[in-house]
């Protein structure tokens, strides 16, 4: 279960809402009641943790300096 946007087709609203990612179900606008569609926020942040993650070893060999070379 996870949170989406949705934004309203018809007055731009943007709202919240909490389903499974299988459903795909059909949102109206807390405003205007009309449809709306799940966009994809541009905020999103995320970090790769653990080995084997390219940023991790290019930054590595920045460090050593020797630039985009990768480290194995």
């Amino acid at each position: 279960m996870a949170f989406y946007d949705y934004k309203c087709l018809k007055c731009d609203h943007i709202q919240e809402e909490f389903h499974s990612i299988t459903l795909e179900p059909e949102i109206k606008c807390e405003k205007c009641n009309s449809l709306c569609k799940r966009t994809i926020p541009n905020n999103m942040n995320f970090i790769l943790k653990g080995d084997g993650w390219a940023g991790k070893e290019i930054k590595q060999a920045n460090q050593r300096g020797k630039k985009n070379e990768i480290i194995e």
